[in-house]
């Protein structure tokens, strides 16, 4: 289990779930899909609870993941493999954390820069599924 020192424990243990899932696919990389599937899994977090709200299920991100990037045997991944997109996705929640004046990010802030990062793989799904981006970053 990784530790990432600008996120909360939710936050932590989305971004741990994404580099499972990705290894478990059998992808090359740790994308904002993963982190997708993470924020779906804890129902709980306030990204979890939004999501929720407005229809997304793990099991419709985990298929339509399945569908579009396939499933390969499982790989061995680390944050060392966290795609560019990824990368800029976390430094975004951190900034947007920031800039509430809080020390740690949450998960919604994972949600939101996801939300905002146009081209992201986790922002064809969320559409793909049916949820509106837009009633999501207004939420």
């Amino acid at each position: 289990m990784y530790r990432f020192a600008d996120f909360t424990q939710r936050a932590n243990d989305a971004l741990n779930y994404a580099v499972q899932t990705a290894q478990a696919f059998g992808h090359r990389g740790v994308g904002s899909e993963h982190l997708l599937l993470g924020l779906l899994r804890d129902k709980e977090s306030a990204a979890g609870k939004a999501l929720a709200m407005h229809g997304a299920t793990p099991e419709a991100a985990e298929r339509l993941l399945r569908e579009t990037d396939g499933e390969t045997p499982p790989t061995v991944l680390s944050p060392a493999d966290f795609t560019p997109r990824l990368r800029h996705i976390l430094g975004a929640s951190v900034s947007l954390a920031r800039g509430e004046r809080l020390r740690l990010a949450g998960t919604e802030h994972l949600l939101l820069a996801i939300l905002h990062e146009p081209q992201c793989f986790a922002l064809r799904l969320i559409a793909q599924a049916g949820v509106s981006a837009q009633s999501l970053r207004e939420e």
